[in-house]
């Protein structure tokens, strides 16, 4: 069986039209900042750790994640993994199917009536290539943004002269004009 790679944050935003980019364009800015602001965290001292609030729970907090025009749509290109279901065995019609579910952050292997916790890295191994589980559905959802409520110096809006352009995304994709 072949090795079949497959990322836990999927970006799609290169295969959109350009008309959708432009769409697309002032939510991954709201991304890029927050990463921004994630890493400007990181390099503060460490007061303890926070209890990160659910996106799916907390709603107020994060940004909507669908056009304004389009309900159900994604105004990002960002996804994030959620759910794959896996099989081990030598053909689909024996051996064993297993679900693993990210739930509240954190990835659940629901084997039958068994659950256990499980690292990213485990979800990585489902990849095949070999006896292992193998993944055979991938469910991905919408990334979701915490809304800007406190205003930081990474959180600044960007200068039209600024050595990055508004036309430059964090992965390098270039708006088109």
């Amino acid at each position: 069986m072949k090795d079949v790679k497959f990322p836990l944050e999927l970006d799609l935003f290169t295969f959109c039209s350009e008309a959708l980019q432009k769409q697309l364009f002032p939510m991954r800015e709201k991304f890029r900042l927050e990463e921004d602001r994630a890493v400007h965290e990181l390099t503060k001292k460490d007061t303890g750790t926070k209890k990160q609030p659910d996106p799916w729970k907390d709603l107020d907090l994060f940004e909507p994640y669908s056009l304004e025009n389009d309900p159900g749509s994604n105004n990002s290109g960002y996804y994030d993994l959620q759910g794959v279901i896996s099989h081990q065995g030598r053909t689909s019609s024996s051996g064993h199917y297993v679900a693993w579910i990210k739930v509240n952050g954190t990835w659940m292997k629901f084997d039958d009536d068994v659950v256990t916790a499980v690292t990213p890295e485990d979800i990585m191994k489902l990849s095949g290539g070999g006896d292992w589980h193998c993944a055979y559905v991938l469910l991905y959802g919408p990334k979701r943004v915490r809304k800007d409520t406190e205003a930081s110096p990474t959180s600044a809006p960007m200068e039209a002269d600024s050595a990055v352009t508004k036309s430059t995304t964090l992965e390098g994709d270039r708006l088109p004009k």
